[in-house]
């Protein structure tokens, strides 16, 4: 589905940066020109609903029903914020002596966010060195957690860079060693896990002393993130908006960053977007190596055309672009053509993207308890590449 450009043009205001408290100008105009319910839809795809009640709130304009939709949501945000927060503290609990930290979700929303409900989330994102992976799935799982990818065969050949465990409160703990989830993708870049972890910094969150991320790679890791899931989510601009807002961080120190990490491109991409839809001021080419500047172009009219926050589901240019975005100019466009000469081939067949990851086949059993430690003595070799 496609949103009309009037709802998106109106998500974008309601989610930049301003007083939440205060009512904010030209809202009202725009409210009255849109099918309301599809704004509610449109908000909740994009998981910027606290922002768009947030102000709403304040307009007379705002049907009432659509009001109570948007508190609803915003409620059910903070029920699943709680549960995730309990989740970290079993984290905390059962990761004594192993190394570890938090990324995203709940750093974000209570480090970041002027109000935590602004920010939806519905799981955990934890980050182990990869030497340790096996020692922390083992302490979960005496912590009461249950280890739901069991194809070790699969998870193996594709050196996948998480797995993923049920916890008894309901929710899943993603567990990294990689912060990028297929080994293609990861041989592009040149995150190093042993790094991050040397760089990382101590926060509170919801009274827990939890380690993560530093607020450089805190922010190149969001563009990436952002960039490997299509790019166009409203919620991954709002991360990336209020990182800058926060931290403030000198652009030419983002740069080096991004370049030592191989992550230019993902980071220019999605700071150009972040610049256009949220009008945060990104000066031009504070970010843009020679070989990304084409490939920032390229998505940049891609944008123009099919803005961010008008595309619902399914297959799109954006995402298209943002996926196959890689750190050299030349690797980007050979899997940018890859991946169009794919979908040329299976459109209209609903067959997935072979890089992909299908989660329900790593629910089948394959491998056994033998292929399980195969595969955490083959992660925790990839350190000794460092």
């Amino acid at each position: 589905m496609t949103y009309p450009r009037a709802i998106a043009r109106l998500l974008a205001l309601c989610i930049r940066e301003h007083d939440w408290d205060q009512r904010l100008g030209g809202i009202a105009e725009e409210l009255r020109g849109v099918n309301q319910d599809l704004l509610v839809e449109a908000a909740q795809l994009h998981r910027v609903n606290g922002a768009v009640f947030a102000t709403l709130q304040h307009e007379d304009e705002a049907r009432p029903h659509v009001l109570r939709a948007l508190r609803e949501q915003e409620m059910r945000t903070i029920g699943t914020q709680l549960r995730v927060e309990s989740e970290l503290w079993m984290c905390a609990e059962a990761f004594k002596g192993v190394p570890w930290l938090v990324s995203k979700g709940p750093v974000l929303s209570r480090h970041y966010y002027s109000r935590p409900s602004l920010r939806t989330y519905g799981d955990l994102d934890v980050l182990v060195p990869p030497q340790a992976l096996g020692d922390a799935v083992s302490a979960l799982e005496r912590s009461g957690m249950r280890l739901l990818d069991r194809n070790w065969t699969l998870i193996q050949h594709l050196m996948a860079g998480e797995v993923h465990l049920a916890t008894p409160l309901g929710g899943v703990v993603d567990l990294h060693w990689d912060m990028v989830n297929d080994r293609r993708t990861r041989e592009s870049f040149s995150v190093n896990t042993s790094e991050l972890f040397a760089r990382s910094r101590l926060i509170s969150v919801a009274g827990q002393q939890v380690r993560t991320l530093d607020g450089l790679d805190t922010l190149v890791h969001l563009a990436l993130h952002a960039i490997r899931s299509g790019g166009d989510r409203l919620v991954w601009l709002k991360d990336l908006e209020q990182v800058l807002l926060r931290d403030r961080p000198a652009w030419p120190a983002i740069a080096d960053r991004a370049g030592e990490q191989g992550l230019s491109l993902p980071v220019a991409v999605m700071l150009r977007r972040v610049d256009r839809v949220l009008s945060v001021k990104v000066p031009p080419g504070s970010c843009d190596t020679a070989s990304a500047r084409a490939w920032v172009r390229l998505n940049s009219l891609v944008d123009r055309v099919e803005p961010t926050g008008r595309r619902g589901e399914g297959p799109s240019l954006t995402r298209m672009l943002s996926r196959a975005t890689r750190s050299t100019g030349s690797g980007t466009q050979r899997e940018f053509l890859r991946r169009l000469r794919h979908f040329a081939r299976s459109r209209g067949e609903g067959q997935p993207d072979p890089m992909g990851l299908n989660p329900d086949a790593l629910l089948v059993d394959a491998g056994g308890r033998e292929g399980r430690q195969r595969f955490f003595d083959a992660v925790g070799r990839t350190s000794q590449d460092w």
